[in-house]
């Protein structure tokens, strides 16, 4: 069945196979084909499961998530684990699962200066391995917020071959059309989606936070539901523009408890502050002018987790009261409100997740219930079966391990004060709260040591702090007290903020309210140590460059963000960027704190931002102990001697060099077939990188340049070549990136190397060559070494090395690359 047989059936000959068969069967055609002028396009569907936008997705027997920057899926009886994707940044992100393959979506958890940073990936479901469809998604927050409270993300859909990414923060939407084989994507117009079709008036439903995206409803159903500017309901027929109204029991609905099956439409009416139950109700898909009551049970508002869950046998609503997680269960017949599942959260009732912040995970596939905890130091994704027995919940992913708890240890100062004062005559007494929580390394090193006594000089000086505000309530015999009695406090926290083998970040923060004042006021430091030696460290003994360029390296990201501000232009502004207690570590970056106030108003709140490491230029041992692979994108190859017979095009080329390294002609032959290039300029670098669809070049650019490098572009290939210097062992080594020309971009970087400064590209039979040249002390070629980096999928490429001896003989080697 397709949309040719039928305009009003939507084209679902691009879905997998499983859900194609689900969504029309053969019964279900007579309510397109009536012939009745009237005939409703709105209806029921058959039963279906479809859970993308879920943080936990079931497709085909597995479970797939992506939790704390890992994306991975799992065997629903073994768990056992495939890994797709690894993100630098502290992140849960978004997915959908499309025709075998998965989409997904990462975001560096660094400052940007264009901002879109965002990456688009497609990864195949079997073979695990992922493509980068594009590297420049504009980013769907502010520039930059805080690095400890990145979750805002796009909601990721398909539908007709178009990648929605759908924002729930008021920005707007991103499409993409990828090509026929998903190897580019080209962002289109919102005219050419859906949301182009939306008749004049109409919206997507954002009010109803429990309704899916418009195209997984035109996925399903084959129509949309659409709200008014008043935020009434409507079904439509995007093709036909047909709409109908959807006629609520009552005035009072709940818009967050509206959900959808696939033969109605549930929702429940608005309680009251303690109302233990309310009513819900149940609208047929197939008659949306009459709804049913469905029974009485608890509101809405007392649900918490990541959505509604519905199987055939009913709907499943996670509740999550203080440090217990709850889950309940309503048979579609409203015959009773059931407890699927109850568990004490060891976390706490103030547990939060770093992968999820102070969201919470809950899902259910029927089966199990699947929820986030903490056990000891380690926070985990767990399950619990619904049925039988009730074991110890599984562990199916420890996304995060606190080693902060191995590595040190908290206390907690704690001291309750009272103060007496006369209201209206009568004498009252106001308790108050000063709280200090310090931490300190357990360990033995004379680092660990340094660290302690330099914390406990800084403690020493906060304590004076809470003394002095103790104090000086003490000696007040008047004030203005709040009127429930709450009064003043002051609370001084300090806890590891970032953490390796070698260095140490500690974040000491300080909250003080005022009694009477409108809320209260926020202030921290930032320190960090080089655990080695237990020194402090600033900013300036990790990077080669100067304070003047740090600050102006800074002062661009802050510029960006805050353009009222001149801070670029303001030398006095961009100097208190060194100031001591600004300077951290991040995984991606280096990063700048400003307290609430110092940028902006209250409400925009602390500041961080974070440089990403390859804007500095860093010292040999700071790349050393940070972790080389967030900090430097780098190209590995392996060489193997390769026997003869050799390639017929690497065979006659070998012949050719060794016959004119013989008779000293080799540098006219470089000459003759000079492959044409030229040096690129900086901003001939930038327009390369925008055009680069697939985001090799910006990937390079971001983790893997360095000061001097040469970009040199190749006329008749379009191939991209690096040059890049280093040092190995004090030893200068030349390093070549080869970046193929593709037709939507640039293909992945293959190296060489060389301890030769002097080079040439060789065009020789259709094929370009790398060629280093070698000279003795009285400047005569003593070898060559020809490069000829391929991107087939058997040899990456090969090298043919040269070597003349003092008796004029020429001895010839071959290599291959293997990737």
């Amino acid at each position: 069945m397709t949309s040719e047989a039928n305009p009003k059936i939507p084209d679902f000959s691009g879905l997998c196979p499983q859900l194609a068969e689900t969504i029309y069967p053969p019964s279900c055609t007579a309510l397109w084909n009536s012939s009745a002028a009237d005939a409703s396009p709105f209806h029921s569907v058959p039963y279906f499961r479809d859970d993308t936008g879920k943080s936990i997705q079931s497709y085909d027997g597995f479970l797939y998530g992506y939790w704390d920057g890992q994306l991975s899926r799992y065997a629903s009886d073994t768990l056992k684990q495939d890994f797709y994707f690894n993100a630098d940044s502290n992140q849960s992100g978004q997915f959908c699962i499309y025709e075998d393959h998965i989409f997904f979506l990462e975001k560096p958890l660094t400052a940007s200066l264009t901002g879109a940073d965002t990456c688009l990936y497609m990864a195949d479901l079997n073979r695990q391995t992922h493509k980068l469809l594009t590297s420049q998604v504009p980013n769907t927050t502010a520039e930059y917020s805080s690095y400890n409270n990145y979750d805002d993300y796009y909601e990721i859909d398909i539908y007709d071959d178009i990648i929605y990414l759908i924002s729930d923060n008021f920005r707007e939407n991103i499409y993409y059309r990828p090509d026929t084989e998903f190897r580019s994507v080209t962002r289109i117009g919102e005219s050419e989606t859906l949301y182009g079709l939306l008749p004049e008036g109409y919206r997507e439903p954002l009010w109803y936070s429990r309704l899916p995206s418009l195209p997984y409803q035109m996925r399903h159903y084959g129509y949309l539901f659409l709200m008014d500017e008043d935020g009434n309901l409507a079904a439509c027929d995007p093709e036909s523009g047909r709409l109908e109204s959807i006629d609520f029991p009552t005035d009072n609905i709940a818009r967050n408890s509206v959900f959808l099956t696939n033969d109605a439409l549930y929702c429940a009416e608005e309680a009251d502050s303690g109302q233990p139950l309310t009513t819900w109700y149940r609208i047929s898909l197939d008659d949306l002018h009459h709804a049913e009551e469905w029974g009485q049970f608890l509101p809405m508002q007392r649900y918490t987790g990541d959505d509604i869950f519905c199987d055939e046998s009913g709907a499943y609503f996670a509740k999550r009261e203080g440090s217990v997680v709850s889950l309940y269960q309503i048979p579609w017949d409203g015959s009773g409100i059931t407890l699927a599942y109850s568990r004490y959260l060891r976390g706490g009732e103030a547990f939060l997740s770093p992968a999820y912040g102070d969201r919470y995970l809950c899902y259910t596939d029927g089966d199990y219930f699947y929820f986030n905890d903490k056990a000891d130091s380690r926070y985990c994704v767990m399950r619990s079966p619904l049925h039988g027995d009730d074991p110890e919940p599984q562990i199916i992913e420890v996304y995060y391990e606190d080693l902060a708890e191995e590595i040190g240890t908290c206390d907690t100062l704690d001291h309750t004060f009272t103060v007496k004062t006369d209201v209206d005559g009568e004498t009252e007494s106001f308790t108050y709260h000063t709280v200090f929580t310090r931490f300190f390394l357990t360990g033995d090193t004379a680092g660990d040591h340094a660290v302690n006594a330099y914390l406990d000089n800084v403690y020493r000086d906060l304590r004076k702090e809470l003394d002095s505000f103790e104090t000086s309530y003490a000696s007040e015999s008047e004030f203005l007290p709040l009127p429930d009695g709450l009064g003043s406090y002051m609370e001084v926290t300090a806890w590891p903020s970032y953490l390796n083998d070698n260095y140490l970040g500690i974040t000491i923060a300080e909250e003080t309210y005022y009694s009477g004042g409108a809320h209260p006021n926020t202030w921290s430091e930032e320190y960090v140590f080089d655990r080695r030696t237990g020194k402090r460290i600033a900013i300036t003994d990790i990077v080669k460059n100067s304070p003047e360029e740090i600050c102006e390296i800074v002062a661009l990201y802050i510029e960006k963000d805050h353009p009222g501000l001149h801070f670029y232009e303001t030398p006095e502004s961009r100097s208190g960027i060194l100031e001591d207690f600004r300077f951290f570590l991040s995984e991606e970056g280096i990063g700048i704190h400003y307290n609430t106030y110092e940028l902006g108003s209250y409400a925009e709140g602390n500041e961080d931002y974070v440089i990403p490491f390859w804007e500095f230029d860093l010292k040999p041992d700071t790349i050393m102990y940070l972790n080389t692979e967030k900090v430097r994108y780098r190209y590995y190859a392996r060489l193997e001697t390769k026997e003869p017979p050799l390639p017929s095009y690497m065979e006659a080329l070998g012949n050719m060099l060794t016959e004119r390294l013989k008779e000293g002609t080799l540098p006219e032959l470089l000459k003759e077939h000079a492959a044409g290039c030229r040096e690129l300029t900086f901003d001939e670098m930038l327009e390369k990188m925008t055009d680069d669809q697939n985001g090799v070049l910006k990937q390079y650019y971001i983790s893997g340049k360095r000061s001097g490098d040469e970009w040199f572009c190749l006329e008749d290939s379009g191939d991209i070549w690096i040059r890049q210097l280093r040092e190995q062992d004090e030893v200068p080594c030349w390093i070549y990136y080869r970046f193929p020309h593709m037709g939507d971009g640039y293909g992945t970087a293959l190296d060489a190397g060389s301890t030769s400064e002097e080079f040439y590209f060789l065009a020789w039979e259709d094929t370009d060559y790398l060629v280093t040249v070698n000279r003795d002390s009285r400047g005569n070629i003593s070898a060559v070494s020809t490069h000829c980096l391929l991107a087939d999928t058997v040899y990456n490429g090969w090298i043919l090395r040269h070597t003349l001896d003092e008796n004029g003989e020429v001895s010839m080697e071959c290599l291959c690359y293997r990737m």
